[in-house]
């Protein structure tokens, strides 16, 4: 296990990744966070394949993404994070500030996490997170986001992408597509635990944070075991 706990949050378009990953920063402000919607290829890279109807890139796919340089940027940022104390300081008050309307009946897992800061945390998220294998493995928490057809259609009709999602993209491509994923990483990535994207996102947070809360203690203990080790 890396003294550094990486969390991977992947799943359904608009099924709640980003908003978990932002809400987890705010619990551990030290936390640094890598986007997997940040390494899109432009839209007219030759890395891309094409929908023939409709006439469109298919990005709901990993080969439209660089993630060569996802996984370059999460190795670099594990080697990076290391003076937690220097980060402790620079957040300054955000540290003991914490909100209850935003984690409802989870703010006790939520301070007794802020208690364990000089742990280093990355976060990562994704919708297609989990295909590339080694990033998978580099997880230590796995969560997978999960919503039936209608709900995500209809989130993601009242968002605006660009390019646009084209006329029956969703069911020509983001379904199958989500589908297909969904199969491999039931099929192919261990330890990954499925969450329902439909409640509100303090749901999951009842199960994430007290979660994050035993990797984080687990963690201490194997290095504070180290150090008893050296000292030997």
């Amino acid at each position: 296990m890396n003294r550094v706990l990486v969390i991977g949050i992947s799943g359904a378009t608009n099924g709640g990744k980003t908003k978990l990953t932002k809400l987890l920063q705010k619990a551990m402000p030290w936390a640094k966070a890598l986007h997997q919607d940040d390494y899109f290829f432009p839209e007219n890279s030759t890395e891309h394949r094409w929908l023939l109807k409709p006439r469109h890139v298919n990005w709901e796919i990993i080969s439209a993404l660089d993630m060569k340089s996802m996984w370059r940027d999460a190795n670099k940022a594990i080697e990076e994070i290391s003076s937690v104390e220097a980060k402790a300081k620079s957040n300054g008050e955000k540290i003991s500030d914490c909100s209850v309307d935003e984690f409802g009946s989870s703010i006790e897992s939520v301070q007794a996490i802020r208690n364990l800061w000089d742990t280093p945390v990355l976060l990562l998220d994704g919708f297609t997170l989990f295909a590339h294998r080694d990033i998978a493995e580099l997880c230590h928490l796995k969560y997978f986001y999960t919503l039936d057809k209608e709900e995500c259609k209809r989130r993601r009709n009242i968002r605006t992408y660009v390019p646009a999602d084209p006329p029956g993209y969703f069911d020509a491509c983001i379904w199958p597509e989500h589908v297909r994923y969904k199969a491999y990483v039931e099929q192919n990535v261990t330890g990954v635990t499925f969450l329902d994207g439909t409640p509100p996102l303090q749901e999951s947070l009842k199960k994430v944070l007290p979660d994050i809360l035993n990797a984080l203690l687990l963690l201490r203990h194997r290095d504070e075991g180290g150090k008893l080790r050296k000292r030997e």
